[in-house]
């Protein structure tokens, strides 16, 4: 891991050593506790807490925030230089040229600027991060309400479908219907109405029926 990512790699373990043991650094009540722990106790982990603390400094990156801290700390190192007191102090050692403090000066206004705009990268990168999520909410609801609206979709077609299907067999039943009215008018125009009357039979009187569609 050194070899691939350097320098890094120290720091990116340290802070993940420190954040998985922060709980039980933060029980020790003296500066020697610490000491002690970070002596004894942190080198006892076991294997599987090792790999997932490699596999976490693996992952993690901070070239962004030590390009930072290190624009700050050369910021500051020029504030300090061009401090009153430290001027004072090595005022016997070096006298500082116009030319040489307008040359410093102006590497202080980059510096600071630099580190603006890299502060500023990581608002826009931070808010480009709020609008992806944002963004993956916002898609989670619109397929969620997709899905409910083919449920529906699917739901109407079917009942459509079944709707269809009732006023096909009621056209059936009124078809048979008519069919058997007919049967019984010419069965009733053959037999006489003697023999009607010798049977007993009391059938009602036919009505005149003519086929008719079903109302849609």
């Amino acid at each position: 891991m050194i070899f691939v990512q350097g320098i890094d790699a120290l720091f990116k373990v340290a802070l993940m050593l420190i954040g998985n043991h922060r709980a039980l650094i933060l029980q020790c009540d003296s500066f020697e506790s610490v000491v002690d722990f970070l002596k004894t106790t942190l080198p006892e982990m076991v294997q599987v807490q090792m790999e997932r603390i490699i596999n976490q400094a693996f992952e993690l990156d901070i070239s962004k925030e030590l390009q930072a801290y290190e624009v700050e700390y050369h910021v500051l190192s020029e504030e300090m230089t061009f401090s009153p007191h430290h001027s004072n102090r090595h005022h016997h050692v070096k006298n500082h040229s116009p030319s040489a403090g307008s040359d410093r000066s102006s590497r202080l206004v980059e510096r600071r600027r630099s580190s603006i705009d890299i502060e500023m990268m990581y608002r826009v990168e931070h808010q480009n991060r709020a609008l992806k999520n944002q963004n993956i909410d916002l898609l989670e609801k619109l397929q969620h309400a997709q899905s409910q609206q083919r449920s529906l979709e699917l739901s109407v077609h079917s009942n459509q479908i079944e709707q269809e299907k009732l006023k096909s067999h009621i056209r059936t039943l009124e078809l048979e219907r008519g069919a058997l009215l007919q049967a019984v008018a010419k069965l009733r125009k053959l037999i006489p109405r003697e023999a009607l009357q010798q049977l007993n039979l009391a059938l009602p009187p036919m009505p005149d029926w003519s086929p008719s569609s079903p109302a849609l």
